[in-house]
């Protein structure tokens, strides 16, 4: 169900980028505020539009817990709520995703794109409506949001009967290394694929003979008289734990990373690709990773050039904010990005 390109409109701070060539491993690298996570959480949102809490959840990843009205505008360009929020994926699987806001006493809001019985609050009440439309089908389904302004804590969440979400995804920002791990490992465990964890782990920290969950707490075989629990182990173990299961969760589905870089040492980067790529084509998910990490870029590149790697498919961009708003995503395939870094260009 991988996407080979994508495409967005008026989210947030990028009010269009096209991105084209899209591997089954995507790496995007720039400057610091010029788009890379919010391109992420777009990527997020195209992934679930059935969902329309989604939005707010973006927001919570940010910190911006409160759901009021102005809050719920910043998703939008310009914080213009007449800008409409378009992302559209083309390739094994195709997505449209419209969002549009549902303003207090408005009278913008487009009654016949509601879902029924939704009409009387709209005008008393604010919050989203999402349109989407799946695959080749010209059926356009609905989601919408409606918090009530008393109180919002409070929402109301309609999605629509019948329609069941095909694909699975997760955003992992950045610097939250431990999301949900034990379930994911306690599934794993269940379908006897333990072992795959742990051949990966070992590229980290070779003295690694088992992983369980006891007591809920996971618990790692390092030779000593007893199992310790993971969180005594480095930093770069845990987080690579942790994007390891993840990808093993969302097989068949997209998992996105927010600066993947945080917390590890250059000298596990390469090992790190090698656990990402590995997994990624053994579960069939798509990745999608942002870094400002040259020393990532460069263990890429490294990784790029050994024979068992070259099958996979990797593309990695360049992203670039113009004076318009305009997010430019410079395509580097491996000849290309191999040459910038033997070249010791600047790709950050």
């Amino acid at each position: 169900m991988n996407f080979t390109n994508v495409s967005i409109e008026n989210f947030r701070g990028i009010r269009k980028c096209n991105i084209s060539d899209l591997g089954l491993v995507n790496v995007f690298f720039g400057k610091n505020n010029c788009g890379k996570s919010t391109l992420l959480e777009a990527l997020f949102l195209m992934s679930g539009p059935s969902n329309p809490t989604l939005p707010i959840i973006v927001n919570n990843i940010r910190q911006l817990v409160s759901s009021s009205e102005d809050d719920i505008l910043t998703d939008f360009y310009g914080l213009n709520a007449e800008n409409e929020i378009k992302i559209k994926g083309e390739g094994n699987n195709k997505r449209e995703v419209c969002v549009s806001m549902i303003k207090s006493q408005s009278n913008q809001v487009d009654l016949s794109q509601l879902t029924q019985n939704n009409t009387e609050q709209s005008g008393k009440k604010f919050g989203l409506k999402i349109a989407y439309r799946i695959g080749d089908s010209e059926k356009i389904h609905h989601s919408e949001l409606i918090v009530d302004p008393n109180d919002e804590n409070k929402a109301n969440a309609k999605t629509e009967k019948g329609y069941e979400e095909g694909m699975y995804a997760e955003y992992i920002p950045s610097g939250n290394i431990m999301l949900h791990t034990n379930e994911k490992l306690a599934q794993i465990i269940i379908e006897k694929r333990e072992a795959e964890i742990v051949e990966a782990l070992k590229l980290i920290e070779p003295k690694i003979k088992d992983i369980q969950l006891i007591d809920k707490k996971i618990m790692v075989d390092v030779g000593l008289s007893s199992r310790l629990p993971v969180n005594v182990l480095g930093d770069g173990v845990r987080k690579i734990l942790s994007i390891l299961l993840a990808i093993h969760s969302a097989k068949g589905g997209m998992l996105m990373i927010d600066e993947i870089d945080n917390g590890l040492h250059y000298s596990v980067m390469q090992n790190l690709w090698k656990v990402i790529l590995h997994a990624c084509k053994k579960n069939d998910t798509q990745i999608f990773v942002s870094t400002h990490s040259a020393d990532l870029v460069s263990a890429l590149v490294e990784v790029f050039n050994q024979e068992d790697m070259a099958e996979t498919s990797v593309s990695a961009y360049k992203l670039v904010k113009k004076e318009d708003d305009e997010l430019v995503a410079l395509r580097y395939d491996k000849e290309k990005l191999t040459y910038v870094i033997n070249q010791e260009m600047e790709v950050r």
